[in-house]
């Protein structure tokens, strides 16, 4: 089997006949992402839990606070109601678990598991879902990717939420229109 620089088996050309590795598919996609608005100033507060790592020393990893989460679903709230949508928007923890979830009024009830799905695939995979879409594709890197985890959603409305370092503290997904729209009110929702 052929590895990557990191020793990590390159997909096979039943998958993907350059031999990019999933991983490295997906930093192109995730590496470097920027949540603007959502991430600097309302990440500074982030949970923090310090973990053992190998040679005894602590790795410290940021988790989206409920403050933080509340603050996010506000303001994708206050832009969907800008825009005259019914949204559903979930932020989940760096795990995939739900933090926070809310239903706008007449918002249709089939979002609640797609915005907390779209939530999910983007913090479990690092990356905006609308960059996914073509990833998932027969071919692609990460086909079938999206019938992994009890379901992943690859299409616009999640999108990883940042902290102050850059490091992803959670995500947050939105559904309840089109794609784009769903993709828009997360990402257009400074936070105050």
């Amino acid at each position: 089997m052929q590895r990557d620089t990191e020793g990590l088996p390159r997909t096979t050309s039943r998958h993907r006949g350059d031999g990019v590795t999933r991983r490295a598919a997906l930093r192109g996609i995730g590496g470097g992402f920027a949540m603007t608005g959502l991430g600097m100033g309302f990440a500074r507060r982030g949970a923090a839990q310090a973990t053992p790592a190998s040679g005894g020393a602590s790795l410290t990893i940021q988790q989206v606070s409920l403050a933080q989460a509340q603050a996010a679903i506000d303001a994708a709230i206050a832009d969907a109601e800008g825009r005259g949508l019914k949204m559903v928007v979930a932020v989940v923890d760096t795990g995939a678990h739900l933090v926070a979830l809310a239903r706008m009024d007449g918002a249709w009830l089939a979002s609640l598991d797609v915005a907390i799905k779209k939530a999910r695939t983007s913090a479990l995979l690092l990356a905006p879902t609308a960059a996914l879409g073509p990833l998932v594709q027969p071919g692609g890197p990460l086909y079938g990717a999206e019938i992994t985890n009890e379901g992943l959603i690859t299409f616009g409305g999640g999108l990883p939420l940042m902290g102050t370092d850059g490091a992803v503290i959670g995500a947050i997904g939105a559904s309840g229109s089109t794609a784009e729209d769903d993709a828009a009110v997360p990402a257009g929702a400074p936070v105050p």
